[in-house]
């Protein structure tokens, strides 16, 4: 996905919002269907600091969630979570 870093905060992955074509991670699309599961994520990721967008892929609206400042985190440079995890 094009216009945004990834970012290392140890065990998990933060995304930021660049808006540079240069820039590209790689995402996974999940559908959640139950509300009350959908809204207990939004608590917990909202609760660590994340903020969360709606963005298109694929010409369908997706919410993504991000963090505001990508501080002194290391880079995921290629943008593959995965990847970088397994190092």
């Amino acid at each position: 996905m094009k216009g945004f870093q990834l970012y290392s905060l140890g065990d998990f992955p933060f995304a930021f919002k660049t808006g540079s074509t240069a820039d590209r991670i790689l995402v996974e699309v999940v559908e959640i269907t139950n509300p009350e599961i959908e809204k207990q994520i939004d608590e917990l990721e909202l609760g660590y600091g994340y903020h969360s967008e709606i963005i298109l892929i694929d010409q369908q609206s997706v919410k993504i969630y991000l963090f505001q400042e990508k501080a002194n985190y290391p880079l995921v440079s290629s943008g593959d979570w995965l990847k970088f995890f397994r190092g």
